[in-house]
């Protein structure tokens, strides 16, 4: 059996014929424990001395004293850990696919809802006060900004792209609706006695926003705000900022 000696820096247990620490690499030098005078090693002797097979009792306790652990040291060198030496370390949970997930889901589903339900307004605020509101359609792009924000639950740049993409969708059927409702009250209040379908062609649609945005240009104005909007809040998030796009109104 060989001896051991207990490392003077890191209170590792090496074999005597170790002239180095296992752990820290540290050279030969045993611990010596506070008042006393002889290192803690199973015998003074140096490193790779090796000593005659007995109990190593003295050797034991001084290693655990030194080192803290609880149990005994077999014939064999090795220490027996019958109680454990401290708590056993937690393993940690190992992590789900949907913790790791940056809620895209949640954010197509939030950018959906905001989408609809901020048409639904911009519309709903121009058949109400015949009005056109171009104005409307910044609130646009915040409601989408925020819902896309709050409805991922998690910060992740794929949410930029979400909530500009469904704002330009939402911006685009808004404002389609609305001018199509215009043109039927025109076309009502001339008793022409026909009516401008809800769906047409798609070549059709773009021709109307096209002639909308000849008609109005601010609107495009409009619309460049709401987009910054949508881009600007779930940024914020991503980067770890306060989602707050529009100043603090003065109290």
């Amino acid at each position: 059996m060989t001896d051991f000696w207990v490392c003077g820096q890191c209170r590792s247990l090496n074999r005597g014929g170790s002239k180095t620490c296992y752990s820290c690499h540290a050279p030969y030098a045993p611990y010596v424990p506070d008042g006393g005078s002889t290192p803690v090693s199973s015998t003074p002797s140096p490193p790779g001395a090796t000593s005659p097979a007995g109990p190593l009792v003295a050797g034991a306790t001084s290693v655990a004293a030194a080192t803290g652990m609880s149990g005994t040291v077999a014939l064999s060198g090795t220490v027996a850990t019958d109680v454990p030496p401290g708590p056993a370390p937690i393993a940690a949970a190992p992590s789900t696919t949907a913790d790791n997930a940056p809620g895209i889901l949640g954010g197509l589903i939030g950018g959906l809802i905001g989408a609809v339900a901020a048409t639904v307004v911009w519309y709903g605020i121009v058949t109400t006060t015949h009005i056109q509101a171009g104005i409307v359609a910044i609130a646009v792009g915040w409601i989408v900004g925020q819902a896309v924000v709050l409805a991922a639950g998690r910060a992740s740049l794929a949410l930029v792209a979400i909530s500009l993409g469904f704002t330009l969708a939402a911006l685009a059927v808004s404002q389609y609706l609305i001018t199509v409702r215009l043109i039927n009250d025109i076309l009502v209040e001339e008793a022409i006695g026909i009516q401008l379908p809800i769906l047409v062609a798609p070549a059709d649609a773009i021709g109307l926003l096209v002639d909308w945005f000849e008609h109005d240009p601010l609107t495009l104005l409009f619309w460049a705000i709401a987009l910054f909007e949508a881009v600007v809040i779930p940024w914020r998030r991503a980067m770890g900022r306060p989602v707050r796009a529009w100043p603090a109104m003065p109290r």
